[in-house]
């Protein structure tokens, strides 16, 4: 967000998500943190999540990125999206229309392949090609991997 505001000023206009009869839904979610149970030192990986999932350090995390903030609290410490800030509508937008992604090891390839098919459309390709082709990939990717384990 901050890049758009700081490129249009009082000029960017943000529109809702339209409703298609189900309501407004928008995706919700970004990279996530964990520990591979390989982890040579689980705890101290541990301690490092539990210190960056903070409010302080979330909110200086949306300083740095832009993004809105997991929590209320990490809101409230921030200029944007506290209370009354100018892009608060985000933070509330977001609590009442987001939709987490499915939780998958294979979100990476859905999400470049997702990005390759929308680039090929706007770049001219057959829709539906694009489609079958995203498709493809994504389902070879799942079952190269055996199920990624959900077989």
């Amino acid at each position: 967000m901050s890049n758009h505001s700081k490129m249009w000023g009082d000029d960017l206009v943000v529109m809702p998500v339209p409703d298609f009869g189900q309501g407004p839904v928008i995706g919700g979610g970004s990279w996530h943190w964990g520990i591979t149970q390989s982890c040579e030192q689980p705890e101290g990986a541990a301690a490092f999540i539990d210190y960056i999932l903070q409010p302080a350090e979330v909110a200086e995390m949306s300083r740095a990125t832009g993004m809105i903030p997991s929590t209320p609290a990490a809101a409230e410490l921030t200029e944007h999206y506290r209370t009354g800030g100018d892009w608060r509508f985000f933070y509330d937008y977001s609590n009442a229309y987001a939709r987490l992604r499915p939780a998958t090891p294979a979100y990476p390839i859905i999400s470049s392949t997702f990005e390759s098919m929308a680039r090929n459309i706007k770049d001219g390709s057959d829709v539906q090609d694009a489609l079958d082709q995203a498709v493809d990939t994504i389902e070879r990717n799942i079952s190269d991997n055996k199920g990624y384990g959900f077989n």
